[in-house]
């Protein structure tokens, strides 16, 4: 990062990211969770990061998360359904 990211605007824009977690269906655990895995991201490519842009590519990677976390639920739901699924009774 060419600049210095405070700690202070850190905490603004992850307070921001959550509510914006939280309006797109998030709930409480699961927006907290992808907040702090997209921070750790952040954290891990801070150097090719510019200052300018770090807000919009924490929340693109936030989204990311988010998209992904909804992609397994839905597998989880595809593959209960199927499991719970009741052959006819013929007598």
């Amino acid at each position: 990062m060419k600049n210095r990211l405070s700690n202070d605007q850190l905490k603004i824009v992850m307070n921001q990211l959550y509510s914006y977690l939280i309006k797109q269906g998030a709930n409480q655990e699961t927006a907290k969770d992808i907040v702090q895995e997209a921070v750790c991201k952040l954290l891990l490519h801070l150097e090719s990061i510019d200052t300018d842009k770090y807000k919009s590519w924490l929340f693109k990677v936030a989204i990311n998360l988010y998209y992904d976390h909804l992609r397994s639920l839905s597998k989880e739901q595809k593959i209960s359904v199927r499991g719970s699924r009741r052959l006819p009774y013929y007598q």
